[in-house]
C-alpha cells in the first residue's frame, strides 16, 4: 500500500491559503507554527488539505529551504492518520499549513517532534470545543422540541 500523500490533500489553492491566513488559528511549538482553520459546515469535500512553508529570509538557499520543507512533509504523513480518523468521524475539513519559523536547520526527528506536539494540542483543544459546541447544540434543540411538545409547560 502506497503511503505518498494524495494530491487532493496538498493545499494548492490561493484563495484557500488567503482564507486560512484572514480567518484561521494558529499553534506554536518551536520550531513549527501551525496555521488552521477547521470547517464545521459540510461542503463538497470532506477531509484534510495541508501545506508546508520555509521562510526565504532565515534559508536563503532553495537547497536548505526544500530539505526542511521535505522533513516537514514526512513528519506529518507518519502522523497523520489519528487526525484524518478523527476528522472522519467528526465529518469536518480540515485545512492546515506549517512554517517553518526557526533560524537554524534542525533534525527530522526534532521536526517529527513539534509536529506530533502539535497534532496533540490541535485535537485536545478544537475538537473537544467542536463536541462540546455540537452537544449544547443538541441539548438545546432537544429542550426546544420538548417544550414545543408540551404547551403547558410553565417556565419558573
Amino acid at each position: 500500500m502506497s503511503q505518498k500523500i494524495p494530491k487532493e490533500q496538498k493545499l494548492k489553492s490561493d484563495n484557500q491559503i488567503q482564507f486560512l491566513f484572514n480567518k484561521g488559528k494558529s499553534i506554536f511549538f518551536y520550531p513549527i507554527k501551525m496555521q488552521y482553520y477547521l470547517q464545521s459546515e459540510t461542503t463538497e469535500r470532506k477531509g484534510l488539505q495541508f501545506g508546508v512553508s520555509v521562510s526565504k529570509k532565515y534559508f536563503k538557499k532553495a537547497v536548505d529551504r526544500n530539505e526542511l520543507k521535505r522533513k516537514m512533509r514526512e513528519g506529518f504523513r507518519l502522523n497523520k492518520t489519528k487526525l484524518e480518523k478523527t476528522l472522519l468521524s467528526d465529518e469536518k475539513n480540515l485545512v492546515i499549513m506549517f512554517l517553518y519559523v526557526g533560524k537554524t536547520k534542525l533534525e527530522q526527528s526534532e521536526i517529527t517532534e513539534a509536529i506530533i506536539v502539535l497534532i496533540k494540542n490541535f485535537l485536545k483543544n478544537s475538537i473537544i470545543q467542536l463536541r462540546i459546541k455540537k452537544l449544547i447544540c443538541n441539548l438545546i434543540s432537544l429542550f426546544i422540541s420538548c417544550f414545543h411538545n408540551n404547551k403547558n409547560w410553565q417556565v419558573v
